[in-house]
């Protein structure tokens, strides 16, 4: 965003969609990486282990609360941008 600034300037919602796209990026990366420990735990260590993984380690922060706080984050940003500029031409 900050290399582009004056690109995305020139584009309508262009910061909103440009975090958007960063929020995904971000996001789905994090989730599938905790889902591909947790299959590949799950089918090596038991049920137990799947459980203790994911609920007694930093994946279960960067997964969930690092998802919703970016994502009020964004709700705010997306909020403020349809307020400001609005939807018509």
């Amino acid at each position: 965003m900050a290399v582009n600034r004056r690109k995305l300037l020139h584009v309508r919602f262009g910061f909103a969609i440009a975090h958007t796209i960063a929020f995904l990026t971000v996001t789905v990366s994090f989730t599938a990486h905790a889902v591909v420990r947790a299959v590949s735990l799950g089918a090596t260590g038991g049920e137990g282990a799947v459980a203790q993984e994911l609920l007694a380690t930093p994946w279960f922060g960067a997964t969930l609360l690092m998802s919703a706080a970016w994502g009020v984050g964004l709700l705010i940003h997306l909020t403020g941008s349809i307020l400001g500029r609005g939807w018509e031409d």
